[in-house]
């Protein structure tokens, strides 16, 4: 297949200004050009299969070209016309799209659109009514009919506060009975000793 695309190769060259292309540099340009050609459509193949598509897209060519790090080619992947458009600025050349125009009338004209529903979803099941409702708010539970009233909480309070009572009850006795033992002190005793005195004399003369 290289060989017999030689031939175009030196065509090709000379149509882009290179004159005088050697038969073994055709050759090696043909070799590496069908290498990567096979290289391309295998890899689309294969994308085409695992979309579970029979037949291959462009859409295809252009993931097998980016796979194997070649530029992609710009204007096989849309069915209908290009959507850019050229606008030459600067020395450059600029491509861009056009704005798409979108008509106001139907928007004007269509009808108001449904108000949101409530909060509460109610449906039937089995001839069972559910509500949605807020079990706490902010840590808080509101106070409505299908959340239950907080009686365990008192009456937890209740067994607390009987607790704590009955423990002060027996702390009470405790002291009092306490109050009637004969209360002990701790009393140093030092030893005596006898000392000698002496008496000292002051005589007088007159």
């Amino acid at each position: 297949l290289s060989i017999k695309f030689r031939c175009e190769f030196q065509v090709v060259a000379e149509s882009v200004g290179i004159a005088g292309l050697s038969d073994v540099c055709a050759s090696q340009i043909a070799v590496q050009t069908t290498y990567a050609v096979k290289m391309v459509t295998e890899q689309a193949k294969k994308f085409a299969v695992h979309g579970r598509r029979k037949r291959v897209t462009a859409e295809d060519i252009d993931s097998a070209f980016a796979l194997g790090g070649y530029p992609p080619l710009f204007g096989f992947t849309v069915k209908e016309g290009l959507p850019f458009r050229f606008a030459g600025s600067m020395g450059r050349d600029l491509f861009v799209t056009d704005d798409r125009d979108i008509e106001i009338t139907p928007v004007v004209n269509a009808p108001a659109a449904k108000l949101p529903l409530e909060t509460n979803i109610k449906c039937k099941c089995k001839n069972n009514f559910v509500s949605a409702h807020w079990l706490v708010i902010d840590g808080v539970q509101p106070a409505v009919p299908e959340n239950p009233a907080p009686v365990v909480q008192k009456e937890a309070a209740v067994v607390v506060s009987t607790e704590k009572a009955a423990v002060d009850t027996g702390l009470s006795i405790l002291s009092k009975a306490c109050r009637g033992l004969r209360q002990t002190e701790q009393v140093q005793i030092k030893t005596t000793s006898t000392h000698a005195l002496s008496v000292v004399g002051f005589c007088f003369t007159y």
